[in-house]
């Protein structure tokens, strides 16, 4: 993988079992919908992408918080998409900024789940 993706130090810390226990993918982690939501964007697998936002969502207390999980997310993405380029490239930008669009303006009951004062 020739790109780097951007995320918290803990991310790459993470051991295999706790990644699995906080990161999903794709979807919200407990909602039945998830599973139809697909890890690839037109073939391309970006669940390295959603793990990391899934990992800053876990670990983020504030709004602020959650707005630098989205924009990680957007450019993680972007990252993946523009280092395989090709055909696809431009209509998987497309699908990129709407995951974007629904996490940003979908996402705070996400962010907020299970957390204390909220």
């Amino acid at each position: 993988m020739p790109y780097e993706l951007d995320a918290p130090e803990g991310f790459w810390k993470l051991g295999p079992v706790a990644k699995s226990a906080i990161c999903n993918g794709m979807g919200a982690k407990d909602s039945r919908l998830s599973r139809f939501i697909p890890n690839s964007m037109l073939f391309l697998d970006v669940k390295e992408a959603a793990d990391i936002h899934d990992y800053m969502y876990h670990v983020g207390t504030t709004i602020e918080d959650k707005k630098d999980a989205d924009r990680y997310f957007l450019i993680n993405l972007l990252k993946i998409i523009n280092d395989a380029g090709g055909l696809l490239a431009f209509p998987r930008r497309c699908i990129a900024l709407k995951y974007y669009e629904a996490v940003h303006y979908g996402g705070e009951a996400a962010f907020y789940k299970g957390k204390l004062n909220v």
